[in-house]
């Protein structure tokens, strides 16, 4: 997924990925992706992952490396 708006007024660009669990390597693996796209991108880029089940291991890679995860339930 892919979307462009505003933050707190700055352009931020949002790279998502839906995935039915998430487990820390998911994280990285699109902090990875998100990195190598940022030179690309119009503004600072959010990687957000939305899934049904979120392993604990993922919410504390998300922590370390900035990234937003949705679970299902909310």
């Amino acid at each position: 997924m892919y979307g462009a708006g505003h933050r707190d007024g700055e352009p931020v660009a949002i790279v998502g990925e839906v995935k039915s669990r998430i487990y820390d390597r998911d994280v990285e693996a699109l902090a990875t992706r998100v990195r190598q796209l940022a030179p690309q991108l119009p503004g600072t880029p959010v990687p957000v992952l939305f899934g049904f089940v979120i392993h604990p291991s993922a919410r504390e890679a998300a922590s370390r490396l900035g990234a937003i995860l949705i679970a299902s339930g909310g």
